[in-house]
């Protein structure tokens, strides 16, 4: 009955668990027909409901998203570590993450922990210290603003963490091409739940400008995604320049990506 109303949104918890087969293939059908014109969301235990309504699987554990991808993609090919044990036993416990609410050895964090910020390594703690941080929380990029990098980048390069260096002058926000750079490259490692950090000098004006890029890339507002690093880091987008810069990217790339996982 609960399925046979004119919503628009329907969230659905475990809508087939203790039915008959022919029960379950009947509620399989409605929400079938449902997804078809209208959003539905579904909270199973059951693979066989995600793979029927053949739509997008997120797979939440451990207190966060471990992955994202259409249905038919995650259970063919899992692109995660935690997908992949997924796939193959029907289990996934994963132990709580690293907690990213609070700053640690001058490392922020956005809600989520895929995104941070972060002073120069070594300024305000050691740099094997920091790195260790970033490790404990998977990250896979560190992305240097700074004009010229003045640390020892191999203290992440051999415990994975990739290095990059995207240079702008202090105050300034990144020219269009390198904000393209830096979000298409921040794409993968978010899909498959690793983190990208990024750092300038102080770890706010550029810092929080590229930050806010990266949301904007993927879904958000530039309002809204200034306002979303600045309840992180207050001080965060220092410049004029760099505000202006944000509502310019925003106009930009509209339609560039839609905020949803692309197959």
């Amino acid at each position: 009955a609960a399925l046979s109303g004119s919503a628009r949104l329907y969230l659905v918890d475990e809508p087939t668990a203790e039915l008959s087969d022919e029960h379950r293939t009947l509620v399989r059908n409605r929400l079938i027909e449902l997804a078809e014109t209208r959003m539905v969301v579904l909270a199973t235990h059951d693979r066989g409901d995600c793979i029927a309504l053949n739509g997008h699987t997120v797979l939440l554990s451990g207190g966060a998203i471990q992955e994202f991808a259409p249905s038919r993609q995650f259970f063919d090919q899992p692109m995660t570590a935690a997908g992949k044990l997924y796939v193959e036993t029907g289990n996934c416990a994963i132990p709580a993450m690293v907690d990213r609410t609070t700053i640690r050895d001058g490392i922020w964090w956005l809600p989520g922990g895929l995104l941070g910020g972060m002073s120069r390594p070594g300024l305000i703690a050691a740099v094997d210290r920091q790195a260790d941080r970033l490790k404990q929380a998977n990250t896979e990029h560190l992305i240097c603003l700074e004009e010229s990098c003045d640390y020892p980048i191999t203290e992440f390069q051999t415990i994975g963490i990739h290095h990059h260096r995207v240079p702008m002058p202090d105050m300034s926000p990144p020219t269009f091409d390198q904000a393209v750079h830096v979000c298409r490259l921040s794409e993968r490692p978010l899909r498959e739940n690793r983190a990208v950090v990024v750092h300038c000098r102080g770890g706010l004006g550029r810092t929080g400008t590229v930050l806010a890029a990266i949301l904007i890339w993927h879904g958000d507002a530039s309002d809204s995604a200034i306002t979303r690093i600045r309840a992180m880091q207050p001080n965060a987008i220092q410049s004029s320049a760099q505000i202006k810069f944000l509502h310019d990217f925003a106009t930009r790339t509209q339609g560039w990506r839609m905020p949803v996982v692309s197959q």
